[in-house]
């Protein structure tokens, strides 16, 4: 198996989960182990741009730390993606020093920096899903009047991959396909949906997952794992609970993540008069994301856009039934009446008449852990990168 550089705006030093972006690269280095370079991020008292060794989940791996955790809390250029990028081409002589020219990446401006380092780097370019992320990002005021210039600086900066791929619908990715030969990139985005690691997104005993909780029995549970942001449009989820507990009091719903709007999101709690039926879990390691999920009667997604959602198939996988706005990856992944519902309306009364018919489906779990199963394994997803990217000739 050869050898590549993983660089992206991740901290190697610390647990490496809460995003979907963190979830790719942490199977990345279980798939690979020793055979990835790390370029990335650091909390300790690491030399920038020197090479050092590493120990994450008990495997070395060489690291390259170019920028601090610390310093991108306050971002020189305005946006710590990009001052990211800034120090990427600042260190770059020690990408060029390492023993392959192969580079996986899913960071926008990793991209567009590499663009500028010739060294006929083989690169695979994974995008976590199509949305544009000026629109869909932590400033999206400001992100509408930067979202053209992204979408034509993306589309010359993938002329420069050897292989791409997005965690998005087909529909999707012809779109796409389709704007890139507009302005006469030939590069083709494949699809490659999110996988997930199904060791440890597995269903587990209802019952015990609410005891290590401490819910009740009793209660009706809905869960949502994401962003705090706006994007996730968590007030629709909000306002159908608020209708539910006219007829369910017990009725609790489990907030997995953090993130900007939190703060909004507490008030919104408060004002709604839900403060007893809500539990703020914030950003949790992996294996009790999947205590929360399994504890859950119904899992629920109300963004109004996503990539392939990776939250989505952790559900899926853990088998639980799924009440979702019609985003990327809702239509691969819900069988109408069998595993969930997807609800075109971002109307609260019929979220939460879904989200009670979906809480009385039965045999959900059996369809979704085999359509998992067969299609979105983490050891799939990395066998296909494996063999069209790293095997494949330049």
């Amino acid at each position: 198996m050869k050898k590549f550089l993983l660089i992206d705006a991740i901290d190697f030093t610390k647990p490496i989960f809460g995003s979907g972006g963190a979830s790719v690269v942490s199977s990345v280095l279980r798939f690979f182990k020793g055979n990835v370079y790390l370029v990335g991020i650091t909390s300790e008292n690491h030399q920038l741009g020197v090479w050092s060794k590493i120990t994450i989940d008990s495997q070395e791996f060489h690291f390259l730390p170019i920028i601090t955790s610390k310093q991108l809390l306050e971002p020189k250029l305005g946006a710590a993606n990009i001052d990211f990028a800034f120090n990427l081409f600042k260190f770059r002589k020690a990408l060029i020093k390492t023993d392959t020219n192969r580079v996986f990446t899913q960071t926008y401006s990793v991209l567009w920096c590499l663009f500028f380092i010739k060294n006929n780097w083989g690169i695979c370019f994974y995008y976590p899903g199509l949305g544009n992320p000026m629109l869909i990002g932590r400033k999206p005021m400001i992100g509408r009047y930067l979202s053209h210039l992204y979408d034509f600086l993306q589309g010359i900066a993938i002329r420069n991959v050897q292989i791409a791929f997005a965690a998005a619908s087909q529909q999707q990715i012809d779109s796409y396909n389709r704007f890139l030969k507009k302005i006469y990139t030939m590069t083709v985005v494949k699809m490659l949906p999110t996988a997930v690691d199904m060791t440890l997104f597995k269903p587990q005993d209802k019952y015990q997952a609410r005891l290590d909780i401490g819910i009740s029995q009793k209660s009706l549970v809905l869960c949502f794992v994401g962003r705090l942001a706006f994007v996730k449009g968590i007030p629709l989820i909000l306002e159908a609970l608020k209708i539910i507990i006219q007829n369910n009091s017990n009725a609790k719903l489990l907030l997995v993540g953090d993130g900007e709007e939190r703060h909004n999101l507490v008030k919104l709690v408060d004002s709604l008069e839900l403060n007893n039926n809500i539990l703020f879990l914030g950003n949790i390691k992996p294996s009790h994301v999947a205590l929360a999920i399994a504890a859950a009667d119904v899992c629920v997604v109300s963004s109004f856009t996503e990539g392939f959602s990776c939250a989505m198939v952790e559900q899926v996988a853990c088998g639980r039934p799924i009440v979702s706005t019609n985003v990327s990856g809702a239509q691969d992944l819900i069988m109408e009446g069998v595993n969930g519902y997807i609800v075109n309306d971002r109307d609260p009364g019929i979220f939460a008449q879904k989200i009670l018919d979906a809480s009385r489906l039965i045999d959900v779990e059996d369809y979704s852990v085999q359509l998992v199963q067969e299609k979105y394994s983490v050891e799939q997803l990395w066998q296909t990168i494996d063999q069209q990217w790293l095997a494949s000739e330049e």
